[in-house]
C-alpha cells in the first residue's frame, strides 16, 4: 500500500471517531489544506455512511441478451450498470479464440449523451494501462449497438467476495481504495499511466 493511501485510511478510521457535526472541521485541519487528500477521505466517509460501497442498484432486464456481436459469441452476462450491460464473450471468427468481456450500451445508442459517455470511455480506457483497469482490446458497433470489447479478468464479483469473506466495513473501503487507485488513473487521461501503475496496489 502506498504512502499517500495508507494516510486516506488513517484519516478515514479517525474520522469515525469525531462526531458527525464536528468532522468537516476536523478533517479540514487533518489534511492541512491538502483538498485532493480531503477529497478522497470524504470519498470513504460518504461509503460508510450509506453502508456498503458494494451497495449499487442495477438495472432492471429490460433488453435481450443479443447472440452475437461482430465477431464475438455472447456466453453468458456478467452484470449490469448505468451504461449498459457486460457479458462474457468468445472470439469466434478466423483470427483466433479468446474469452472476452463484451459491454454493450444501454438503450441501443439512441440516446446522444450517453452514446458521447461511452465513446468518451472508450477513448480513455484506450490511453490506460493500470493493474485495477481492465485493458481495452476491440470496439465496434453491430446492428446499431455499440459495444466495447475488454481483457476478461477471471474471478468472483468483488460484491460477491466481500460476502463470502465476510469482510467488515474496513476491509471493504481498505478494497475500495484499491479500486479508486484505477479510477484515478482514469480520471486523469492526461497524466501517463505507466507513472500511475506503480502507485497503487494491484487490484482484486
Amino acid at each position: 500500500m502506498s504512502e499517500q493511501f495508507r494516510r486516506i485510511r488513517d484519516l478515514f478510521e479517525s474520522s469515525l471517531e469525531v462526531a458527525g457535526e464536528d468532522r468537516a472541521e476536523w478533517l479540514r485541519e487533518a489534511c492541512a489544506g491538502d483538498p485532493e487528500l480531503e477529497r478522497e477521505v470524504k470519498v470513504l466517509i460518504e461509503a460508510s455512511r450509506q453502508g456498503s460501497f458494494l451497495d449499487q442498484p442495477v438495472l432492471p432486464q429490460t433488453e435481450p441478451q443479443p447472440e452475437r456481436l461482430g465477431p464475438y459469441e455472447i456466453l453468458d452476462e456478467i452484470g449490469r450498470g448505468g451504461m449498459g450491460t457486460v457479458y462474457r464473450a468468445m472470439r469466434t471468427d478466423a483470427a483466433f479464440r479468446k474469452i472476452v468481456a463484451v459491454k454493450v450500451m444501454a438503450g441501443g445508442g439512441f440516446e446522444r449523451g450517453l452514446a458521447e459517455r461511452f465513446q468518451r470511455e472508450r477513448e480513455i480506457l484506450a490511453k490506460m494501462e493500470h493493474p485495477n483497469i481492465a485493458r481495452i482490446l476491440d470496439g465496434g458497433n453491430a446492428h446499431d449497438v455499440p459495444y466495447l470489447v475488454m481483457e476478461y479478468v477471471e474471478g468472483e464479483r468483488i460484491d460477491q467476495y466481500c460476502e463470502s469473506r465476510q469482510l467488515g466495513i474496513r476491509d471493504r473501503l481498505a478494497l475500495f481504495l484499491q479500486v479508486r487507485g484505477g479510477r484515478l488513473c482514469a480520471s486523469q487521461p492526461d497524466r501517463s499511466p505507466r507513472s500511475q501503475a506503480g502507485k497503487y496496489p494491484r487490484g482484486i
